[in-house]
């Protein structure tokens, strides 16, 4: 997807633990800003900087109220473990 602005997520990883103490999956959550017209949906998959993604909710779309800087956002995820 270009262009685009890939961002920290404010959650920058995760880990899922189980009950007996054991790790099940740490993920790391990305955010990415793109054009409005982008067709992206959920559990797409995304390749940024060598490592696979996954789309993880349903895109926002944010409409500038003058069409200059309308954008939509969506979160990504990478699943280890």
């Amino acid at each position: 997807i270009i262009p685009c602005s890939v961002q920290q997520s404010l959650l920058i990883s995760e880990t899922n633990v189980s009950t007996d103490g054991r790790i099940n999956a740490i993920t790391d959550t990305l955010i990415v800003y793109c054009n409005p017209e982008v067709d992206i949906k959920v559990g797409d998959r995304i390749i940024y900087d060598n490592k696979i993604y996954t789309v993880k909710e349903e895109p926002r779309k944010w409409q500038s109220p003058t069409g200059r800087v309308s954008n939509q956002q969506f979160k990504i995820v990478e699943y280890k473990g």
